[in-house]
């Protein structure tokens, strides 16, 4: 186990938090991190909804317990920004306007079918090209047939996509 005492003040400076493979009790909250671009914390028993630090640019938080992420407000911006969630038990996810994401690993997750259309949908409506979005995983639902459209324009953009029944 890693506990992390209490901060007394943020870490202004910090652009990289990584923890990974171990129990993580205590650790900074994202308004403690108000730098952080790059937040990596693999396997480290953490739950609830994922912390979205402020100028994030690439989340890795693969194999928690994380059942909600709000991401709205990040990756707005031409950054190839990165968000791994694969493993988890998220049920519900909103990347509203996160135009900025190119590599999106959700796979393993507890998502329904409706929340895999509409991350279909969302992520289409950026019209961005080249990416990787990865529903894979038999937790995850499979997408409706309403999501063809959507999957076909992503394809065609460049777009890498896997989904639970491919």
């Amino acid at each position: 186990k890693l506990t992390f005492e209490p901060l007394r003040q943020p870490l202004t400076n910090l652009y990289h938090f990584c923890v990974r493979d171990q129990e993580v009790l205590g650790p900074p909250t994202v308004h403690q991190l108000p730098a952080c671009e790059e937040l990596w914390i693999w396997n480290t028993a953490q739950s609830g909804g994922v912390p979205v630090p402020p100028r994030v640019r690439s989340l890795a938080a693969a194999g928690n317990a994380y059942t909600s992420g709000t991401f709205t407000g990040a990756w707005t911006d031409g950054e190839e920004g990165e968000l791994d969630l694969r493993d988890n038990k998220l049920s519900t996810i909103d990347l509203t306007g996160c135009r900025g994401l190119r590599t999106l690993r959700l796979d393993g997750n507890k998502l329904d079918r409706a929340s895999v259309n509409a991350l279909l949908a969302e992520v289409n409506s950026w019209r961005t090209r080249g990416g990787i979005l990865s529903l894979s995983g038999s937790a995850n639902a499979t997408h409706s047939a309403k999501s063809g459209a959507a999957i076909t324009a992503l394809r065609k953009r460049g777009w890498e996509v896997t989904l639970a029944d491919s």
